[in-house]
């Protein structure tokens, strides 16, 4: 069924002109990530619960609602992020 077919692994590697930790620090905080995304994507934070944060895509007239929740967070090494809805 749909449920055992391979999900796709997007793995994405930023550079900044920063101290490690100062860039991690920014991005603990969703709504510095929703900030930090480009204007067009649209984005809108709607909830951070826990783990979990929402936010609010619009883009050519359409919207939807992404759930992503933090897997993996090692202090200023790796940030692991499964999105769940969206």
């Amino acid at each position: 069924g749909l449920r055992d077919a391979a999900v796709p692994v997007v793995e994405v590697v930023e550079t900044y002109p920063l101290p490690v930790e100062a860039v991690f620090a920014f991005f603990r905080g969703p709504a510095n990530v929703v900030a930090a995304a480009p204007p067009e994507a649209g984005l809108r934070l709607l909830s951070v619960a826990g783990n979990e944060f929402a936010v609010l895509a619009r883009r050519w007239g359409l919207s939807a609602r992404i759930v992503t929740e933090v897997v993996e967070a090692v202090a200023n090494e790796r940030v692991s992020e499964r999105q769940k809805r969206g």
